[in-house]
């Protein structure tokens, strides 16, 4: 046998079989997973011949394959002459088609598909076949159309933004894409602006492109520049954005100006009103003072014991409030003022005032907490009321003694305890129906913070107050 003779060629042997099934299962395979059909037409017959994938994609139960006439029945009505040109275009020039048409399946279900087509010709030259591929892009075209969507409604949300916004290269500074705030903003046209650089509506050329470089995310503010030479505040935000291998940064500027004037208005305001504050914290200082020197002098002008025991502690308690606002007015805040402060000199000022009888022990143990001149100025006179009762009374007949004051920052409230070693309260005195004005002011002033009171009598003398902290 002369194997080498084509007539004469050797059969395929089963192993060459083997291999030919396996290429065509994997192309068969490489079809399915990329959703794509072939077909083959005989323009003389008009017979076709599909792959199986096409019959996937048509959702075709019969084995035979459709007509030309059938394809284009089965696709929505404004892509039929679309692919009805693709074709008269081949068979009539030889024109070679890649479409996509919106078509229905076999069972009525829509699918996008991309029909590329092309023909196969004879020695001669003469077409005999139409041939190519269908390929099901439902999906791709499906997630092209929410892209779509996607795009329209960020690009409506980019033109309608009130404030600026520029998309600007950040090697260059060159400025690529303006939004219609910028256009109002700079009083430049969209065309104009996306020919300049981001250099040219700034005073401060170096500050921005350093900015752009560093990918820095905020500047509080940069003057910029308009078109009719007027320059104002801009506040800008950038964040950084990659898009087709170039680094670029999406800038958002905003015009400050109102905003700045504002809040020197305020300012100035604030600091009139403070200027206003400190004259009343003086003025009523003043006529603390006054009251005081008219109790003085009440007090000097009359004999009788009793009148001038509430002479004094009406003195004691306007000096309370005189040193309060002497503090304020001392300071730059006119709020609140330290509560550590205010009590230890209004501990000092009160022991000034009696007479060193008793060799006297003062512990304080107070935190520095800022705390508003309403309730300060409630424990203040409160304190003098404890301070001065146990001056006058705990240490009658006793030649050394010790004050305690006492505060403690809990959740929610604030522990003032205030005590001394004395002879204690008599039994005589109902302590928490008191008949006495001092303990019925204490009870009242403990009231007006909305705390509670508890009294011990023995040994010596020991309130306990409960504050709600922060103060109401």
């Amino acid at each position: 046998m002369n194997t080498n003779h084509p007539s004469n060629e050797p059969f395929p042997s089963i192993n060459q079989f083997k291999e030919l099934f396996e290429k065509y299962q994997l192309l068969e395979t490489m079809a399915e997973i990329g959703k794509i059909g072939a077909w083959k037409v005989d323009i003389e017959n008009n017979a076709a011949l599909w792959t199986r994938e096409l019959f996937s994609i048509m959702e075709m139960d019969s084995p035979t394959p459709l007509t030309l006439e059938e394809i284009l029945d089965f696709e929505l009505p404004s892509y039929r002459p679309i692919h009805q040109k693709a074709i008269d275009d081949l068979m009539e020039r030889g024109i070679p088609f890649d479409i996509e048409v919106e078509s229905l399946t076999c069972k009525g279900n829509h699918r996008w598909l991309r029909i590329i087509g092309s023909g196969m010709y004879d020695a001669e030259g003469k077409l005999t076949h139409r041939i190519g591929i269908t390929q099901d892009i439902t999906d791709h075209k499906l997630l092209e159309h929410k892209a779509i969507e996607e795009l329209k409604k960020y690009q409506t949300l980019f033109e309608t933004i009130r404030d600026a916004i520029l998309v600007i290269e950040e090697e260059s500074g060159s400025i690529l894409d303006v939004n219609h705030g910028a256009e109002t903003l700079y009083g430049y046209p969209k065309e104009a602006l996306c020919s300049m650089q981001c250099t040219d509506l700034c005073t401060e050329p170096d500050t921005i492109l350093s900015a752009l470089r560093k990918r820095t995310a905020f500047i509080p503010i940069l003057r910029q520049k308009k078109k009719d030479g007027s320059v104002f505040p801009g506040e800008l935000t950038l964040a950084p954005l990659n898009l087709q291998n170039r680094s670029m940064c999406i800038v958002v500027v905003r015009d400050i100006s109102a905003r700045m004037a504002a809040e020197k208005r305020i300012r100035s305001l604030l600091k009139e009103k403070e200027i206003y504050l400190k004259e009343v914290h003086h003025r009523i200082k003043n006529h603390l003072q006054t009251l005081s020197s008219l109790f003085s002098l009440q007090s000097m002008s009359t004999d009788s014991p009793p009148v001038k025991k509430a002479l004094a502690d009406a003195i004691h308690r306007v000096r309370s409030l005189g040193i309060l606002y002497e503090k304020l007015y001392q300071q730059k805040e006119v709020h609140s003022l330290s509560l550590r402060e205010y009590l230890s000199a209004l501990v000092e000022d009160l022991l000034s005032t009696f007479p060193k009888e008793v060799e006297l022990e003062v512990n304080m143990n107070i935190p520095p907490l800022q705390m508003e001149i309403k309730p300060l100025s409630v424990i203040g006179i409160l304190l003098t009321e404890f301070l001065t009762n146990s001056l006058k009374y705990a240490f009658f007949g006793k030649s050394q003694g010790l004050i305690s004051i006492c505060m403690e920052e809990k959740p929610g409230q604030l522990l003032l305890v205030l005590e001394d070693d004395g002879v204690g309260i008599p039994p005589s005195i109902n302590v928490d129906e008191p008949s006495t004005f001092g303990l019925q002011l204490i009870h009242a002033l403990v009231s007006q913070l909305e705390g509670s009171l508890r009294i011990l009598t023995s040994p010596g003398t020991r309130l306990e107050i409960v504050i709600p902290w922060p103060a109401k």
